[in-house]
């Protein structure tokens, strides 16, 4: 963290190098961070060594970016770095937020924050620590919430559109798969799931009635031939 709390595993130079090594080697890197100096940390090191890595046109990412200080947000996009975040943390994490980092979950899990900043967000569950269920995600982003209690810092949930977004182009752009799957167009995948409902007047309830793997049925809706 900022005020010197908290854990440092790699940063600085050391980190530095493991960027370069690995934009030499034709790598992108995924950097786990959570404190607002973690990720200042990741970011600079990526600011660093951007000419090793941006002209190999190579998508790196910060995994997590739980809690990320409003001068640093505009630097993801400014940087060309995807923000992968797992939505259900912030549910998960409200009260541990709160009582430990303080004022500072004021710019905690700061979603909005980021995609008004122009960052690109990639959906996860950061399973097993987490439920491996993007609908959980879509609810946490969505309704900050995951049951009864009030939305967590309400404003800094994000849309539906966007949200759906964060689960399907983002990831497909991040694994350089951006022509293959992510949309419903012509010649991509049908990776495809449906829902018993519109999860737009509905998101709280939806279930999953079906899925579609490379236009294959995985699991059949009610009702289909």
């Amino acid at each position: 963290m900022l005020d010197g709390s908290g854990v440092v595993i790699t940063g600085g130079e050391e980190l530095q190098e493991i960027v370069r090594a690995a934009a030499a080697a034709g790598w992108p890197v995924a950097v786990h961070a959570i404190g607002d100096r973690a990720n200042r940390d990741a970011l600079d090191a990526f600011a660093a060594t951007r000419a090793d890595w941006a002209p190999k046109g190579l998508r790196p990412r910060i995994e997590h970016a739980q809690c990320v200080h409003p001068d640093d947000q505009p630097r993801f996009a400014a940087l060309g770095v995807t923000a992968s975040v797992q939505f259900t943390h912030a549910t998960s994490d409200r009260d541990v937020a709160d009582r430990l980092w303080g004022d500072r979950a004021a710019h905690a899990y700061p979603y909005a924050s980021l995609l008004a900043a122009g960052a690109l967000l990639a959906g996860g569950s950061d399973a097993p620590v987490e439920a491996l269920d993007p609908l959980a995600g879509l609810r946490a982003a969505v309704l900050r919430t995951d049951g009864d209690r009030p939305p967590w810092r309400p404003e800094q949930a994000i849309g539906l559109g966007a949200a759906l977004a964060s689960f399907t182009t983002g990831p497909a752009w991040l694994a350089g798969e951006e022509h293959v799957r992510g949309r419903i167009a012509p010649g991509l995948l049908a990776d495809l799931v449906v829902l018993d409902r519109d999860p737009v007047a509905g998101l709280e309830d939806a279930r999953v009635a079906g899925t579609m793997l490379a236009g294959e049925w995985t699991l059949t809706p009610p009702g289909s031939a």
